[in-house]
């Protein structure tokens, strides 16, 4: 059976390791928008203080080899539930059996002023990060 899940986060590592343990030859694809490597994103904000670097928030283990999932980066723009595809950028589909999307949450960025000022950052992924 061909599983697809949509994001690259610890909620889709977790779902591909429960498919894993319960059927050996499925196959897993997990398509996410980031180009970096699967890394655990809660540590992200440890990056700021400079006691940590980007290594120290990749897993003991690459969760694609260990849970034998083929990663493909790419932007998901619908799916179709008729023909059971998932609709990629630009201009690809991927077929699927069964699909997870385990995209997170979005955060909530108050009103207050200021709040989208240069130096100002939402830390939500590597990509987030000032340079």
């Amino acid at each position: 059976m061909e599983y697809v899940i949509i994001g690259g986060s610890i909620a889709g590592i977790s779902a591909a390791k429960a498919i894993r343990s319960r059927q050996a030859s499925a196959e897993i694809i997990m398509v996410s928008g980031e180009k970096a490597k699967l890394y655990y994103r809660p540590l992200i904000p440890f990056l700021i203080d400079g006691k940590k670097g980007k290594d120290d928030l990749a897993f003991p283990e690459d969760p694609l080899d260990k849970y034998k999932i083929n990663a493909i980066s790419a932007y998901v723009t619908g799916i179709d539930l008729k023909t059971k595809e998932v609709l990629l950028l630009p201009d690809k589909k991927i077929k699927f059996a069964r699909l997870l999307i385990a995209t997170g949450s979005s955060p909530l960025i108050p009103n207050i002023q200021n709040v989208r000022s240069e130096g100002v950052f939402v830390l939500t992924r590597l990509s987030s990060l000032p340079p």
